[in-house]
């Protein structure tokens, strides 16, 4: 197979248009990530000679934990960073590069990538750890993932982010931008670790933003041009409530209590995320069928394919709910010595 090269934005489109349509023709050892432009930041005001305040580097150490529990996820199976060596950090840490004038912060997108092969080796899950890569390389770095955000920031800042504005908001992308972020879109859907990334990736880039909000004026990555003031407006949190979303996937059973006859609650967590959660089941009435395939789940050290309704705001979860327990997984069993199972 021939080796792909990845250096802009239109590279990637087509690496993920290939997966969606032929992953298994994919060979993560013939693609490389070079000649990709640094992502730069650039602030002026009193306080930007040469130099970053506490609050620019909190952004950016917001940015280097995003990065990390990327790399745990796509290796490791679990965003918890604990599980990434010394060695790992620090082939996958950001370096930052302070360039002359009032500040430029310089990140170097193709040194992430060669510490993220480095740090791969004999580790990836074929394909699947390489994808997420870039799928992380273009949601955090790329061009329409950036203008994309930050129109939306523009739109819900001036209180018109209605249907009719979201549409009007994709139309004035242009064909690149718009396709990228479709396609970005097409990955998080059909894979639910490169949904964490791209859900994380727009509190991150809010944090990162807002961090810059003492500068007089800031540029990101030659794209847009805004203010301290600016900055601060567009990263207000909004006071929203709790959403009621679905977090259906394949679950490891850690416990079920049925010591209560009217809340059982069982502990699960995602195969894919590695997050946990604590469920009840919805409907009284089917509590011995479920508690019996669960359980069995539990004890036999299988996975179990749930369906599960929660509220959720930014990454936290309550009030998860196991509607029905779809199927169990009685051919693969766990391995706890190292935490997975063994498909």
């Amino acid at each position: 197979m021939n080796r792909i090269t990845i250096s802009n934005e239109l590279d990637a489109i087509s690496f993920f248009e290939s997966y969606l349509e032929h992953p298994e023709l994919i060979n993560p050892d013939n693609i490389r990530v070079e000649g990709w432009d640094v992502f730069r930041i650039h602030l002026t005001g009193e306080k930007f000679h040469n130099s970053i305040t506490p609050s620019v580097m909190k952004g950016i150490i917001d940015l280097q934990q995003s990065l990390y529990e990327a790399f745990a996820l796509a290796v490791y199976n679990d965003k918890n960073i604990s599980r990434l060596t010394i060695a790992q950090k620090k082939h996958l840490e950001i370096q930052v590069v302070i360039t002359e004038g009032s500040t430029n912060l310089d990140i170097d997108i193709n040194a992430l990538f060669m510490g993220f092969v480095n740090e791969t080796v004999g580790k990836m899950s074929s394909t699947q750890a390489m994808l997420l890569f870039v799928f992380f390389i273009v949601t955090y770095f790329g061009h329409s993932a950036w203008k994309s955000w930050m129109d939306k920031k523009r739109a819900i800042a001036e209180k018109e982010i209605d249907s009719e504005t979201q549409k009007h908001l994709v139309d004035s992308l242009s064909d690149n931008n718009k396709r990228m972020v479709d396609v970005l879109e097409k990955v998080a859907t059909n894979n639910e670790k490169a949904k964490v990334i791209y859900v994380q990736s727009d509190e991150t880039r809010n944090r990162l933003v807002r961090s810059t909000r003492y500068a007089d004026e800031i540029n990101i990555n030659n794209l847009t041009e805004i203010t301290g003031e600016n900055a601060e407006e567009l990263t207000r949190q909004p006071r929203t409530g709790w959403e009621v979303v679905r977090l259906d996937g394949r679950y490891r059973l850690l416990s079920v209590n049925s010591t209560s006859t009217l809340e059982r609650k069982v502990k699960i967590r995602n195969l894919d995320t590695g997050r946990e959660i604590t469920a009840s089941l919805e409907d009284s009435t089917l509590d011995n069928q479920h508690l019996q395939r669960l359980g069995s789940a539990e004890w036999g050290l299988h996975p179990a394919t749930l369906k599960v309704k929660a509220k959720m705001k930014l990454d936290q979860v309550k009030d998860a709910v196991i509607i029905s327990v779809d199927n169990i997984e009685e051919d693969i069993k766990f391995d706890d010595s190292e935490d997975r199972s063994n498909d």
